[in-house]
């Protein structure tokens, strides 16, 4: 039995069955607890099935006394409520630090927390194949993948963009899939990405995606100066409907695209984190003036 199983609080902190008929598809959502990595993982569990707010749970939690340092927290088969788009065929898995803690807590602390969500997910990737026929490459996927029910790993501020960055920037991935892939026994690789080994050189490919996106960055800019003022609210809102279903697809590419980037930079001489301030800060122009703009 997992923990919610056995620990009822004063709200409902998972679903039995899925709603609208989704079963688990191998989409697997990485998250960081926001707490100190010091909690236990019965504390943690604790404050998820005793919260009285809102729905908010995992599948599963991740500590850091060992490499196998885990807690069941719902049936595989289950819906927990961890990333709003993927909930329904998704899978949450949450290590228990701060997404931006990676560099100031002990290193070894670090490695446990990676390989025990690695570890995890290889519990749940074995229970899809004998269960489902589904198996989970070692590999990150996309917001649109994730969205597609494509199996793989996506960190949750990848796919809730603007409002979440777990697992944080210095989560070790190469860690997390290389454990992963270890634990499945060959029975999955891991090819890594440009965003995952520097050594991967920039391709013509990726420039081409780069100025594709500098496009579309000037095009909705364009739009957002052009709009009459003057219009009614509702009437703006309507008009603008079909821009906006262009961003989270724009602004997930971006965000995407940001460790590629700084391979760029390297290889040219540039400096990484100019380069990917510009670009954080040119996404934050266009979330705050589309979130002004709805407003």
């Amino acid at each position: 039995m997992t923990y919610l199983e056995t620990h009822k609080g004063p709200i409902a902190q998972w679903g039995k069955v899925r709603r609208h008929g989704a079963q688990p598809s191998g989409t697997t959502v990485l998250h960081t607890y926001e707490a100190p990595h010091v909690m236990t993982l019965n504390q943690a569990a604790m404050g998820i099935a005793y919260r009285h707010d809102r729905p908010a749970s995992y599948h599963l939690l991740a500590g850091d006394d060992s490499a196998r340092d885990v807690l069941p927290m719902a049936p595989w088969s289950a819906e927990t409520w961890h990333e709003t788009s993927t909930n329904n065929w998704g899978t949450g898995i949450s290590m228990i630090t701060y997404a931006g803690a990676w560099k100031g807590i002990p290193a070894k602390s670090a490695d446990n927390l990676v390989k025990s969500a690695a570890y995890g997910s290889f519990l749940f990737a074995t229970w899809l194949k004998a269960n489902r026929g589904i198996t989970i490459p070692a590999r990150r996927i996309t917001r649109a993948q994730a969205l597609a029910r494509v199996p793989g790993f996506i960190g949750h501020g990848e796919i809730d963009v603007g409002r979440r960055s777990d697992p944080g920037a210095l989560f070790n991935w190469a860690l997390f899939l290389d454990t992963y892939a270890d634990l499945m026994g060959g029975a999955v690789t891991f090819t890594p990405s440009p965003e995952e080994d520097p050594d991967v050189a920039f391709t013509p490919a990726h420039s081409d995606q780069m100025n594709d996106i500098r496009s579309d960055v000037a095009d909705i800019r364009k739009w957002l100066a052009s709009i009459d003022q003057s219009e009614s609210k509702i009437q703006q809102i309507y008009d603008r409907r079909t821009k906006f279903d262009q961003v989270p697809a724009l602004v997930a590419q971006v965000a995407a695209l940001t460790a590629t980037v700084n391979t760029l930079a390297k290889n040219q001489g540039l400096d990484p984190e100019q380069l990917q301030a510009a670009i954080e800060k040119a996404l934050g122009d266009i979330t705050l003036t589309l979130t002004n703009a709805k407003d």
